[in-house]
């Protein structure tokens, strides 16, 4: 009986210790999101979706991630289908025709 409590001790004790060290990653990996936007050499940056929901080419993720997927827009002349593609200063979305500058403006929000 006495071994059973020490195993227990020892399994609540490694998960107490995994769910600390999940949090710590966690919390690591947003101080290094962070850290990468707040240093003087970081270069701002933007996802495609958030993009088009900020400029109301989209009124939702859903509707942005379907006019990407379906071929409806170009990142600096070259057609891109992936959401998740970063923007950064000086890059140009168009959709339709119209041409959108990826410019400081966009990083005040």
């Amino acid at each position: 009986m006495a071994n059973l409590q020490s195993v227990n001790a020892q399994s609540v004790d490694a998960q107490s210790v995994d769910a600390q060290s999940a949090g710590s990653q966690s919390a690591d990996a947003q101080s290094v999101d962070s850290q990468s936007t707040n240093s003087p050499l970081s270069v701002p940056i933007i996802k495609l979706d958030q993009f088009l929901k900020l400029q109301g080419l989209a009124t939702t993720g859903g509707q942005a991630k379907l006019l990407i997927q379906d071929g409806f827009v170009e990142v600096n002349g070259v057609l891109e289908t992936r959401r998740g593609r970063k923007l950064t200063l000086g890059d140009r979305v168009s959709i339709e025709g119209e041409t959108y500058p990826v410019d400081a403006s966009v990083f005040d929000r």
